[in-house]
């Protein structure tokens, strides 16, 4: 999302939930990606072509693919604090009522030392460390989409009742 787009977001209440998929959350990787891989639908028709519609295979091959390519240079590295700092970028742009977690570990690349949610951890240390009070990083965590849950389940209630 744009910086203006995360803005029109924030005034309407909303949040923005920062997915780990490498490629959104570094440019140089996304570029890099599309050009060793031809784009994300090339790389899936490859891969169908081995796996067929087997997703664990699908998955393990892409990652394979990924780590290959890592291993050669044709990938930069993508560390899990490009997550911290896009929170950090959204909170300074927004204010932190309007921004989340959206992991996405079923299916994206993770960026290296957030494999899985037993490093989750790591995002509350490091917001602990850039001096995030502990409200906010409540807020982060998960509240902000808990009130963004809560308010449109009230507003589809008051709709059915109409």
């Amino acid at each position: 999302m744009t910086d203006d787009m995360i803005k029109a977001l924030a005034a309407k209440g909303g949040v923005i939930q920062i997915n780990y998929e490498k490629s959104f959350i570094d440019e140089s990787y996304r570029q890099a990606s599309e050009k060793v891989s031809g784009g994300v639908v090339a790389m899936f028709d490859q891969l169908k072509k081995v796996c067929g519609d087997d997703e664990e295979c699908l998955g393990k091959k892409m990652n394979e693919m990924e780590k290959q390519a890592t291993a050669e240079g044709k990938l930069p590295h993508v560390t899990w604090e490009k997550i911290v700092d896009h929170i950090d970028h959204v909170v300074k742009l927004a204010g932190a009522d309007h921004v989340g977690l959206g992991s996405d570990f079923d299916g994206a690349t993770m960026p290296e030392g957030m494999d899985d949610c037993t490093h989750l951890p790591k995002i509350t240390e490091a917001l602990m460390r850039k001096g995030y009070g502990d409200d906010d990083i409540r807020k982060i965590l998960g509240g902000n989409l808990l009130r963004v849950m809560e308010q449109a389940e009230k507003v589809s209630h008051e709709m059915q009742a109409q």
